[in-house]
């Protein structure tokens, strides 16, 4: 068994909760971000969190779960690769620019490296969102297509994004020293 800390849909405080750790999986206390990086032993992690978290935590509480997550992240030797949320296009257009905001200044802070998902995607066709204003956008809505990197896909947020992650960690393995 793995560790459930990569699941979609969950918010900043669901990976810090030791309730919700795989029990098939976890050591006693552990949380779910903990145990999963037990488990698999990562380098890097790619941590994008906060879509969910706009309209139910607050930017204080956002913060101090982000910070959570980069300690644990650091003293578990994984490099965490922070990513700004995208932008929604709904009532919480705003809140999602300031949990941006955070993750920008916690990744300079902490000197860890940022995916500046939100600036990705902002220029593509709805800011590379589907017709909900919230998720990223899929050529024809088609998850299969979400890693084809060629012509018009690129138009789209998911793929977009998968690239941009692609990138990142390419990036990131040319420079660290192993």
């Amino acid at each position: 068994h793995t560790a459930k800390s990569m699941v979609s849909g969950w918010k900043s405080y669901r990976v810090l909760t030791p309730e919700l750790a795989d029990p098939n999986a976890w050591q006693q206390g552990e949380t779910p971000l903990q145990c999963e990086y037990r488990s698999t032993r990562p380098a890097f992690a790619l941590v994008l969190l906060g879509t969910n978290d706009v309209y139910e935590v607050s930017p204080a509480a956002y913060e101090a779960n982000m910070r959570d997550i980069i300690e644990i992240s650091i003293d578990n030797g994984v490099v965490p690769i922070m990513s700004t949320v995208p932008l929604r296009t709904d009532e919480y257009s705003s809140q999602v620019q300031t949990f941006s905001d955070i993750i920008r200044r916690l990744a300079s802070e902490y000197n860890v490296p940022l995916w500046d998902l939100y600036n990705e995607v902002y220029n593509l066709p709805n800011h590379g969102l589907s017709s909900d204003k919230v998720h990223l956008s899929a050529p024809g809505d088609d998850l299969d297509r979400t890693c084809d990197f060629t012509g018009d896909n690129l138009q789209y947020g998911m793929n977009l994004r998968n690239l941009s992650a692609l990138k990142i960690l390419d990036s990131l393995l040319k420079t660290y020293v192993w």
